[in-house]
């Protein structure tokens, strides 16, 4: 919950000022949606590979998926910059 309660502001605030004011209403709509699906999926999600495939499977999955997040993000980022 550390990481959700750092992350979850953060990208709300970066979300608020990067998206333009048109479409600021439905991005985070989608950023709310996205959030909430997030903590419907995971829990039966990691605890089904949690049963499956044992205790240490889960934090492997979620270095994965973070993994995953980062190239995304970063393209995201370089998308929103303005050029100088």
């Amino acid at each position: 919950m550390v990481g959700h309660s750092l992350a979850f502001p953060t990208a709300g605030a970066l979300t608020s000022r990067t998206a333009p004011v048109e479409r600021q209403g439905s991005i985070m709509g989608l950023l709310m949606a996205q959030n909430a699906g997030g903590r419907i999926v995971a829990p039966p999600l990691f605890g089904l590979i949690y049963e499956q495939a044992g205790h240490d499977v889960p934090w492997y999955a979620g270095v994965v998926l973070v993994l995953l997040a980062v190239p995304a993000a970063l393209q995201l980022v370089g998308l929103t910059r303005k050029p100088a």
